[in-house]
């Protein structure tokens, strides 16, 4: 699965992906207010900390997952993800097949 590896190479048109097992970088964060308290969620600031940054990451890492629980229990999954390795419709319809797994 090339999303466990890293670029190898910068400074490419195409690096090739590094296959070494390095993972996903996954972040846990918690909100102090209840899901329903924010929703609709309209992009704000605060809607887009619900997503990793890439701030201060590895131009390298292909994968980043952040899960927000709240006070209610709910969560928010989201994800940033390399377009070297898969493509808007493929990423949509995983978080979709993980959605009715949980």
């Amino acid at each position: 699965m090339p999303r466990l590896g890293r670029t190898a190479r910068r400074g490419l048109r195409r690096p090739p992906i590094l296959l070494n097992d390095a993972g996903v970088r996954i972040t846990e964060a918690t909100a102090d207010v209840e899901l329903r308290g924010v929703m609709p969620m309209e992009p704000t600031p605060e809607t887009q900390s619900l997503h990793p940054s890439r701030d201060g990451v590895d131009d390298d890492e292909l994968l980043l997952v952040q899960v927000t629980r709240f006070k209610c229990g709910s969560y928010v999954m989201g994800y940033t993800l390399h377009h070297l390795v898969t493509d808007g419709h493929a990423i949509a319809t995983s978080m979709i097949a993980f959605g009715h797994a949980t």
